[in-house]
C-alpha cells in the first residue's frame, strides 16, 4: 500500500487547531495503518483527553524515533497528569479509544453536598484552582492554543513589554524582523548545546555558542506547538560581526511543514555566533526546541 501523502500530517494539525478533533481522528486512523510515523503519533497523543492513551501514542511514537523532540516534550507534559495503576494497561489499539483530548481544560468535579467547608477547606482550595490555572495556563500557552499567560508572568517579574511595531512599521510586515528586534532574553548554549523555552509575540529569544572559522555546525529549531506555522522567516543565525549567514548554510527540515529548520554551517568567522528566534502570532509562538552540534572539531 502507498503511505500517506506529505500533506496528510498538516491536514491532520489545521483540524486540531480548528478542535476538530473528530477529523483529526478520522484521518489519522487510515495514515496510522498505511504509514505510521513519529510526527502521527505525536498528533495522536495531542487529540487525546485520556492522559494513559496519550502515553501509549507517545511510546509507538518513541519506539519509532526515540529521541522524536514532540514525543519527549509531550511525555513531559503528561507525567503530572498520570496516576500509579495496580494493574497493567491493555494492549494500545492503532488509534486509542475513546475519543482523545487531551489539550481541553479539565472538567469541574461536583462539590460533596454532604459535608460543610470550613474557611480553611476554601482557603486550600482557592490556593489549589490557582496553582491549577497557572499550571493549565501554562501548558495551554506552550501549546500554542493561547498567548499571553508567559508575557503576564515576564512583565509581573520585572522583564520587558512585548513589540507591537518596529519603527512605525506592525511586526507582521518586517521581513527581516529576527536581524533587528532587540533581544528580550539572551542565554548561551555552553557545552550543552541545546535549550527548550516558550516564546510569545513580540519577544526576541537569542542563543550564543562559540564557533571557529573552518568548522561545520549543525543548528537546529523545533517548534512544539500548534500555532508555529510559518517559523522559516522569524529564525536568524547571526555571526559575530552581526551579519545573517542563514543564507550561506545548508538547509533542511526536522519534520514535515514550517515549524522547523536545521541548517548546516561551515563557519567563516571565529567568534561567538547567536541564534535568534522571534515571535509573531500564528507564526511562531509557544514551546521550542533549539540546539547546536559542532559536527567537526567541537563538542555537542
Amino acid at each position: 500500500m502507498l503511505p500517506p501523502k506529505p500533506v496528510q500530517a498538516e491536514v491532520i494539525r489545521a483540524a486540531l487547531r480548528r478542535h476538530d478533533r473528530a477529523l483529526a481522528r478520522e484521518l489519522l486512523r487510515p495514515a496510522l495503518k498505511t504509514g505510521p510515523t513519529p510526527e502521527l503519533w505525536a498528533l495522536a497523543a495531542r487529540a487525546c483527553d485520556e492522559p494513559q492513551s496519550a502515553l501509549r501514542c507517545l511510546e509507538r511514537a518513541l519506539a519509532l524515533h526515540p529521541d522524536h523532540p514532540e514525543a519527549l516534550y509531550l511525555r513531559d507534559l503528561l507525567r503530572p497528569h498520570l496516576e500509579p495503576v495496580s494493574e497493567p494497561a491493555p494492549p494500545a489499539d492503532p488509534l486509542p479509544l475513546p475519543p482523545l483530548a487531551m489539550f481541553d481544560p479539565p472538567l469541574k468535579k461536583a462539590r460533596n453536598p454532604r459535608r460543610r467547608r470550613s474557611v480553611w477547606d476554601w482557603v486550600l482550595l482557592g490556593c489549589m484552582l490557582l496553582l491549577g490555572s497557572s499550571g493549565g495556563a501554562y501548558a495551554l500557552n506552550a501549546a500554542g492554543l493561547t498567548t499571553g499567560f508567559v508575557t503576564t508572568v515576564n512583565q509581573v517579574t520585572g522583564g520587558p513589554a512585548p513589540v507591537t511595531e518596529w519603527e512605525g512599521i506592525p511586526l507582521v510586515s518586517v521581513p527581516n524582523l529576527p536581524e533587528v528586534l532587540p533581544a528580550s532574553q539572551t542565554e548561551s548554549l555552553g557545552t550543552a548545546g541545546r535549550d527548550t523555552d516558550v516564546l510569545d509575540p513580540g519577544y526576541t529569544h537569542e542563543y550564543s555558542f562559540e564557533a571557529t572559522r573552518g568548522e561545520e555546525v549543525a543548528v537546529y529549531v523545533q517548534f512544539l506547538s500548534l500555532s508555529a506555522n510559518y517559523v522559516s522567516r522569524n529564525i536568524a543565525l547571526m555571526r559575530p560581526d552581526g551579519t545573517n549567514a542563514m543564507r550561506d548554510c545548508a538547509r533542511d527540515t526536522i519534520l514535515e511543514g514550517d515549524n522547523n529548520i536545521a541548517l548546516t554551517c561551515t563557519i567563516d568567522v571565529s567568534g561567538s555566533w547567536r541564534v535568534r528566534l522571534t515571535g509573531r502570532q500564528n507564526e511562531s509562538t509557544g514551546a521550542y526546541f533549539v540546539g547546536v552540534e559542532h559536527i567537526s572539531g567541537g563538542t555537542f
